[in-house]
């Protein structure tokens, strides 16, 4: 959400709340960094004027009315700590989509196909061609702000064919395919495979023979 020009983590339009979520490095916290003097390397200003620009933002919405919840990092992680059975148990809930997660950016690989061929050979050499280019100039997105649609939705192939927007979907991909086709983000790396969990352990095979993840394990979101 935006407001007086500036974002916010969070925004109840129905009780005038806002949440902010203040990270230690990006907002100068004292107890993160003490010495208030010292130059902050991305933003090449004092901590202590970091911090105070937080600080005003947050009166600035109190002044305007607005109910100002604030909690910094490190009291968060202290949070976490002390109530790691609760989390476990919410840990399937889902938070609201980002639209950014829809793009998965492009891959770079770090090595090239080579063989020798002898006479009585033939290679072949197969992959998957991106359609990042054909859909970013081609298709159309939705704009405008979206419309949150929290209630997990079965679709029929005729309704997922008329949907217009960005969906959170979970695939389960077959466990007998040649070349996987769904990207899954792992640690930073593009990786492209048919078991979720297999790629989260980094598993050197993956095969239906030796992967033995049930449906939930493998499905991808």
């Amino acid at each position: 959400a935006v407001i007086l020009g500036r974002k916010v983590k969070g925004f109840d339009e129905a009780t005038n709340i806002v949440l902010q979520f203040h990270g230690c490095f990006y907002h100068g916290c004292e107890q993160y960094m003490p010495d208030q003097d010292v130059v902050h390397p991305l933003k090449r200003q004092p901590l202590s004027h970091i911090r105070h620009e937080t600080e005003r933002f947050t009166r600035e919405l109190e002044r305007h009315n607005y109910s100002v919840r604030v909690i910094w990092e490190h009291e968060y992680d202290t949070v976490l700590a002390s109530q790691a059975d609760f989390i476990a148990a919410t840990a399937h809930l889902r938070a609201p989509l980002k639209m950014e997660d829809a793009l998965y950016g492009g891959r770079v690989e770090c090595f090239i196909p080579h063989a020798m061929a002898s006479d009585t050979e033939a290679l072949k050499y197969q992959d998957v061609v991106s359609l990042y280019p054909t859909v970013q100039s081609k298709d159309a997105y939705p704009i405008g702000h979206p419309v949150h649609h929290p209630t997990p939705q079965t679709l029929d192939s005729d309704a997922l064919a008329s949907y217009f927007g960005i969906a959170e979907v979970t695939v389960l991909p077959p466990s007998d395919l040649h070349i996987p086709l769904l990207p899954y983000r792992v640690q930073k790396k593009l990786i492209f495979g048919l078991c979720r969990t297999c790629m989260e352990q980094q598993q050197e095979q993956c095969s239906r023979e030796c992967c033995s993840h049930s449906d939930q394990e493998r499905a991808l979101t």
